[in-house]
This record gives structure tokens, C-alpha cells and sequence, in this order.
């Protein structure tokens, strides 16, 4: 299960779908299922600009929402899997509150879950098998998948031939863009060659850049 660490307030805020944007320094070409997980670390100096944006989006008295998130960290919501939710796109511009970064992941389909202790990492991560278990057996509030199931078209490994590079015609073995999967491509899609660069002389063609969506 692939997994991103976010610090508190702001995965809370995601998981109870407040949050519709990840804020980042970074683009990201993935779409698909990840979990939330939250540091271990809270960021106590954005929590009143969290409740003050929350409060103004639902029309819920803040001190609701205060004793809420302090619920939820009491409950072990930092250092933990918190959720899931689904990375749809990624953008530089964005009509939200929520939205201050360089880049901005859009999120849909968030669920919370009991949270379930775990070791973040830096950008995208798998979680350990053990840790894994333990999400599936917990329950969840939400409307979203937890994970999402193996694809039909690559049977769960993320990969299958999509098409050919339109430089040199060869197959091109590239990440699955069904649901279930980590790949952010929809089938049928044309790519340029970079080992070739065009001229269509590579011997081999091993990486591939999407030409168009």
C-alpha cells in the first residue's frame, strides 16, 4: 500500500474531508488510492487558520471542531495511518483556501480509519506488510475505498503494454492507468522515445515520455 506523510492539523483535515487539496514543493504524476499518513510531529501554529477555514466552509461552531481534532489525537493521530484518500490530479493553480503551494495534489473520495501506528518517510512510501494488515482489519468512515482492488487489466502489478513509442514504433511496457493501480495513463496514449530521441535508431526503448493525454 502506497502511503504519504502529512503533518497535523492538515491530514485530520483531509481524512474528515475538509481538505481538498495536498499542498507541495513538488509535482507528482501519480493518480490513484494513497493512505494519510500523519507525522509524528503536530504543526500547533496552523491549527487556528485549520479550524477558522473549517468552520467557514461547513458552518460548524469551532470549538465542535476543536474538541474533534483533540479527540482524534488522543485517539493516537500522529505517527499513524489515519485514512485513505484518492490523488485525482495535480495542479498549479486552484480556486480553494486550501490551496497556497508551488503545486497541489486534488483529493477525492477521503475515509478515516482507527489510527494505525506506522513509520513514515519522505514522499510516497509503501507501508510495511505487517502494518498493511492491520488497515484492512480496521474500520473506516467515509464514502471512498479504503485501497483500491487489483486492476483486470494487469492483474494488481501496475503494468501493462499500452501502446507504441511514436518515434521508433516499438511496444512500450508502461504503468497501468486502470483503477487499482499506480499509474496515472489512460490506454491508448503515444510516447517519444529518450533513448532515441526521436530518431527512432535506440536499439532497445526503456524510458518513455507521455506526448499527450
Amino acid at each position: 500500500m502506497k502511503a504519504l506523510s502529512i503533518r497535523q492539523p492538515w491530514a485530520w483535515a483531509i481524512v474528515a474531508g475538509y481538505k481538498p487539496v495536498e499542498n507541495r514543493d513538488w509535482p507528482t504524476r501519480f493518480r490513484g488510492r494513497v493512505l494519510v499518513h500523519a507525522g509524528k510531529r503536530e504543526c500547533t501554529d496552523d491549527t487556528d487558520f485549520v479550524m477558522r477555514t473549517v468552520a467557514a466552509q461547513t458552518g460548524r461552531p469551532e470549538d465542535d471542531l476543536w474538541r474533534e481534532y483533540g479527540e482524534h489525537l488522543l485517539a493516537g493521530g500522529l505517527g499513524a495511518v489515519i485514512g485513505a484518500v484518492t490523488i485525482i490530479d495535480c495542479v498549479q493553480d486552484m480556486e480553494s483556501d486550501w490551496f497556497f503551494g508551488r503545486y497541489g495534489f486534488v483529493l477525492a473520495d477521503a475515509v478515516s480509519i482507527a489510527p494505525v501506528r506506522c513509520k513514515g518517510a519522505l514522499s510516497f512510501f509503501n507501508v510495511q506488510p505487517d502494518v498493511a494488515a492491520a488497515i484492512r482489519s480496521v474500520s473506516k468512515t467515509g464514502g471512498g475505498p479504503m485501497v483500491d482492488q487489483p486492476c483486470p487489466d494487469c492483474d494488481g502489478t501496475g503494468y501493462q503494454v499500452h501502446g507504441e513509442a511514436a518515434c521508433c514504433g516499438q511496444a512500450v511496457n508502461w504503468e497501468c492507468g486502470g483503477r487499482g493501480c499506480t499509474g496515472p495513463y489512460e490506454t491508448p496514449v503515444q510516447f517519444e522515445c529518450e533513448g532515441c530521441q526521436g530518431t527512432g535508431s535506440a536499439p532497445s526503448v526503456t524510458t518513455m515520455s507521455k506526448l499527450s493525454r
